[in-house]
């Protein structure tokens, strides 16, 4: 168990990490005002009704997160229970995972947005979560996981351009309010996805479950990602000129 718990805790900062630091700077910079609710998530979500034309951005930037943190909430459990997998090679899985993260947010992000713009980064990046979710559920190889890796680390373009696009969408002053409600959503789901995601696992993977299937979390990251994608598709990317 601790060492289940310590796996995570590696993945998680392995594969957040470049995350956090490219969506600083992606950010608009100018006269970004600090509110006094910015730290304080409850304080910062109610802030929501002064920045209209963000609601169903945030709500996909979450639905992203809180699928995302399958990976630091089950991973090392799945690949033992799906796998079979040794503490050397979870841990090597991981490291691949945080490398390929790396190499997305830090070399790729610039030129896909450059390429496709934010929507169509956005697009790309549901599509190669949605795939690797729904692989990773349902593959019986453990070395077919490893390929997937890249796949499933592309997916990292979606939270720079969803901040892009709602940056465009709030006046200068109120930027501040915006990376408050960004970084309450962000670690609201990061404190509801191992709850949900662990509960999901145990679960479909108990001695009592009348369906054994260990990748049922993946599932449900899989169709919080579709969801996610049906509301963005939804929304007009036509902000208004902010001066």
């Amino acid at each position: 168990m601790t060492f289940d718990v310590s796996i995570s805790g590696c993945f998680f900062v392995m594969a957040w990490s470049p995350i956090a630091w490219n969506q600083k700077r992606y950010v608009r910079t100018e006269s970004i005002a600090r509110p006094r609710a910015q730290g304080r998530a409850l304080g910062a979500l109610r802030a929501l009704g002064d920045l209209p034309g963000v609601s169903r951005l945030l709500l996909v930037y979450f639905h992203y997160h809180l699928a995302f943190a399958v990976y630091p909430s089950v991973w090392s459990y799945f690949g033992k229970a799906q796998f079979g997998w040794s503490p050397a090679m979870i841990g090597g899985s991981l490291a691949l995972f945080g490398a390929a993260m790396a190499v997305v947010q830090g070399g790729l992000i610039r030129p896909v947005l450059h390429r496709f713009a934010e929507r169509g980064t956005v697009l790309i990046g549901f599509v190669c979560s949605i795939t690797t979710f729904g692989l990773i559920a349902t593959v019986t190889w453990g070395s077919a996981i490893l390929i997937l890796t890249p796949l499933a680390a592309l997916a990292g373009v979606i939270p720079p351009a969803l901040q892009a696009l709602m940056s465009a969408r709030v006046t200068p002053e109120r930027q501040g309010a915006l990376q408050g409600l960004l970084t309450s959503a962000s670690a609201l789901a990061m404190v509801v996805a191992p709850l949900v995601m662990t509960s999901v696992f145990a679960a479909f993977t108990s001695a009592s479950t009348p369906v054994y299937f260990a990748g049922a979390p993946f599932v449900l990251s899989m169709i919080l990602s579709v969801v996610a994608l049906v509301v963005f598709r939804r929304v007009r990317i036509n902000p208004a000129h902010v001066d």
